[in-house]
């Protein structure tokens, strides 16, 4: 039997994540995006976690979809004209970092190891 392909995805841990931006800015710095571009956001969110109020964040990107919404328009709002580029522009998953067995630079500049890397068949 072959063995089925990786389907890479984000996983974000929201007990994790203190808003603190590390993804944002050092994937901005990384890929020496425009000012106006941004591949990862971190939203706050109000959530009732344990029974009691509890501010939370949730730092999401491209969710690199089967069957893509954004090819109309994204649900998430993640994909942004890079109007120096005239092109629409989103999250990559640093696939030529992945191809050389590195992390992701978001994943790797979290303090707090809030983002990882998982293969969705598992």
């Amino acid at each position: 039997m072959a063995k089925k392909q990786k389907r890479l995805g984000f996983l974000i841990n929201m007990e994790r994540c203190i808003g603190c931006n590390a993804c944002t800015v050092s994937c901005k710095s990384f890929y020496d995006l425009e000012p106006s571009i941004n591949r990862r956001f971190v939203r706050e969110t109000d959530e009732m976690l344990t029974g009691t109020a509890k501010r939370c964040y949730i730092s999401t990107a491209c969710n690199h979809c089967d069957k893509p919404a954004c090819a109309t328009a994204c649900p998430y709002g993640v994909p942004q004209f890079d109007p120096v580029k005239k092109k629409m522009d989103k999250c990559s998953m640093c696939y030529d970092r992945l191809e050389v067995g590195e992390d992701p630079i978001c994943v790797s500049s979290c303090p707090l190891e809030a983002i990882s890397i998982i293969d969705l068949n598992e």
